[in-house]
């Protein structure tokens, strides 16, 4: 058999719940144990994680996943169901198992696997273990396929367990009930393992530490994390996978395994190349905005339905399937809630036979008020709602064509358009341009007359000369203004600055003091007792209206080297009750601001040399080292926090900075060679000269 044929014979001669439904599910893991005893328990060779929860557990795989190869090692993911290619379940550092493999897999292990009549689960699960033990990866990230106590993968026994959410999903199978469900979904805590727990209510919690208590493991709940990580991954609903991963990672480092920051990070910022996920909130296209996101039950669109809703756009065309043992009744009712007269739907059907057939689908929407097309394939769906999308655009074009082809049809235009071929070409286009500020001179700001008489000013209109490219962007953004109440936008705004309001005041310090000369005081104490009533609570007028400070957090900070918080008016001070002195940097936190920001001072002086041909190097004792004399200094001399690192830097590379050519040459920042640069007394002087 070639690979098609292959995965034909494992879709046909096996039960495939994803095509069939209930009738494939197969409780127990007998058949497992089997197979397991067979293959000789290969996924004892490897490291396990396994993940089991209603939602999130595919992006949490692939993230935890995403985390351990950029820390450097060889990690297995096996996941389901697949969108386009049956191996995208089985892979290792994001490359799927060969098409060779899965026809030998199958070829010679058909003999003894018939008999049992394993289901295609079961089958898949031994084949991605057995994968795994041949291609000797350290780690294997396991998702659990359905439930946990049961399923197929859980005769492993891994080193961290993990159960994103609970939520009412395969309730035919896992029970009616909340506490029902989470108790399945706890099978996979296992005797003295680690368990993290990534959302949990008061139906669910006493399930969960009941479970981890009868089996002595560690529980882990996991908490809210303040660190400013940009996950690649978009969607309302990743903020909780996010807490989730982070608290997985941090056990396992618990657990002596090792995953620096810059891997966490790396893992974050570049899950989906990394691994090949597909799915989550996925742009597929920019002009027009095409998003794919596979929400397949009521849990995953509670979050969707909000996230549909906050983006921007004059007219939104949803293509939407489902299948029949979804809480479909549920997902009409968040559907509703979308603005009818900007939203359109197609209504269709995926290729399973559990699908809900397009005409029953679309009785549901009636119910629920909700109009649209139908169309029998999601094919034809999504290509009619592009269609439709870009039709606007064509319109646009076609008003100012002296630069299209003469004779150019509507039709072409659009095809045109959405093959991005008219991106550059430049069209006309009238655009509304606001007032401007005038310039009140001595230090008073500007006034923006727009602001002050609204609708009362009469609108300039501007013609303007543009690619088509920027037209879209143009166009989309003035139609966005259009569905803007700014009414209750400014009203909203006053609500939550009184309420949840927070100001911070930085350089708290520079005015404490008296003054120190006659006369009006601008400086010190004038301006504290300027700011004391506002802190105290008053009534502030701003453009948008008045704002109520009392109920208004406020934090101030300072270094008050200098000065103490002593200083301060006594009525300044007593208004901000809690003091905290923070601890200076230390060489760790040093380490992070050298490599962890996007625009790092190591990133920074690598950009800079290499337009003078230097392809500078850092190494991780080069680094340490670095941040090491930086803490040395700030300890003996004067203590100017990260700023320092700018003077260490600038004096280890200024004679590169100075003799540097153009001739192409490697440079390698190691301990070594800042220990040659930075030693001395006269280095100790010229790091002196350096506060910034």
């Amino acid at each position: 058999m070639n690979y098609q044929e292959t995965v034909e014979y494992l879709f046909t001669s096996t039960p495939v719940f994803e095509k069939i439904g209930a009738k494939a599910y197969k409780p127990g893991l007998d058949t497992m144990y089997k197979m397991d005893e067979h293959f000789r328990h290969p996924h004892n060779q490897y490291k396990c994680i396994h993940i089991a929860g209603t939602n999130g557990k595919g992006s949490s795989s692939h993230t935890l996943a995403a985390i351990l190869q950029s820390q450097g090692y060889k990690v297995g993911l096996f996941t389901s169901p697949h969108l386009v290619d049956f191996r995208e379940r089985i892979r290792v550092n994001g490359e799927m198992v060969s098409e060779e493999y899965v026809i030998d897999f199958v070829e010679n292990n058909r003999k003894f696997f018939e008999p049992l009549h394993p289901s295609f689960f079961e089958l898949t699960t031994m084949m991605a273990f057995q994968y795994f033990a041949e291609q000797k990866v350290d780690f294997a990230v396991i998702e659990v396929g359905l439930g946990g106590r049961l399923d197929s993968t859980n005769i492993i026994t891994p080193i961290l367990s993990v159960i994103t959410n609970i939520s009412f999903d395969h309730t035919q199978f896992l029970g009616n009930t909340l506490g029902e469900i989470a108790g399945e979904k706890a099978g996979i805590i296992k005797p003295q393992i680690p368990v993290v727990i990534g959302e949990w209510n008061e139906e669910t919690q006493p399930v969960f530490i009941k479970k981890a208590h009868e089996q002595n493991s560690p529980i882990h709940f996991a908490h809210a994390t303040d660190a400013d990580m940009n996950f690649e991954l978009k969607g309302n609903y990743q903020k909780k996978n996010y807490c989730t991963i982070s608290t997985a990672v941090e056990c396992l480092k618990e657990e002596g395994i090792e995953i620096k920051d810059e891997s966490i990070k790396n893992g974050f910022e570049h899950v989906c190349e990394l691994t090949g996920l597909r799915g989550r909130w996925e742009k597929l296209n920019e002009h027009p905005l095409t998003i794919c996101d596979t929400g397949h039950n009521l849990a995953g669109w509670e979050y969707l339905e909000p996230q549909i809703a906050s983006v921007k756009a004059d007219t939104k065309h949803i293509v939407f399937g489902m299948v029949d043992d979804k809480d479909v009744e549920h997902v009409m009712g968040l559907l509703e809630k979308l603005p009818k007269e900007s939203t359109i739907f197609y209504w269709t059907q995926p290729s399973t036979k559990r699908a809900i057939p397009v005409d029953k689908l679309y009785g549901y929407a009636q119910k629920h008020g909700l109009n649209g097309t139908c169309y029998q394939t999601i094919a034809q769906a999504f290509n009619k709602a592009r269609a439709n999308a870009i039709n606007k655009v064509a319109d646009l074009l076609l008003k100012n064509k002296e630069d299209l082809p003469e004779n150019i049809e509507k039709q072409s235009v659009k095809d045109e358009i959405a093959a991005g071929h008219l991106d550059q070409l430049t069209v006309e286009i009238s655009v509304t341009e606001m007032p401007q500020a005038i310039d009140m001179g001595n230090g008073g700001g500007e006034i923006n007359i727009g602001n002050i008489f609204g609708d009362f000013m009469p609108k300039k209109v501007k013609k303007r000369r543009v690619t088509v490219e920027n037209a879209l962007r143009i166009l989309t953004e003035e139609e966005s203004e259009k569905l803007i109440d700014n009414d209750n936008v400014n009203a909203e705004a006053i609500y939550r600055a009184e309420n949840d309001g927070i100001i911070f005041i930085d350089e708290l310090d520079k005015i404490a003091g008296k003054s120190q000369h006659n006369g009006p005081d601008v400086s010190r104490e004038g301006v504290q007792r300027d700011i004391l009533p506002i802190v105290e609570g008053c009534t502030v007028n701003t453009k948008y209206g008045t704002i109520k400070t009392d109920h208004v957090l406020f934090i101030g900070s300072g270094a008050f080297h200098v000065a103490a918080v002593s200083d301060l008016i006594p009525e300044l001070q007593g208004r901000f009750p809690v003091i905290v002195e923070l601890n200076s940097l230390n060489q760790r936190d040093f380490v992070r601001i050298l490599t962890e920001p996007q625009n790092a001072l190591t990133k920074q002086y690598q950009k800079l040399l290499g337009v003078d041909g230097v392809d500078l190097q850092f190494t991780e004792d080069g680094i340490e080292e670095i941040a090491s004399i930086a803490v040395d200094f700030n300890n003996t001399k004067e203590d100017i926090g990260a700023r320092r690192l700018q003077s260490v830097l600038e004096e280890l590379l200024s004679d590169v900075s100075f003799e540097a050519h153009g001739e192409p040459v490697t440079l390698v920042v190691d301990k070594a060679f800042v220990d040659e640069k930075l030693s001395g007394e006269t280095m100790a002087f010229n790091l002196k000269k350096y506060i910034l």
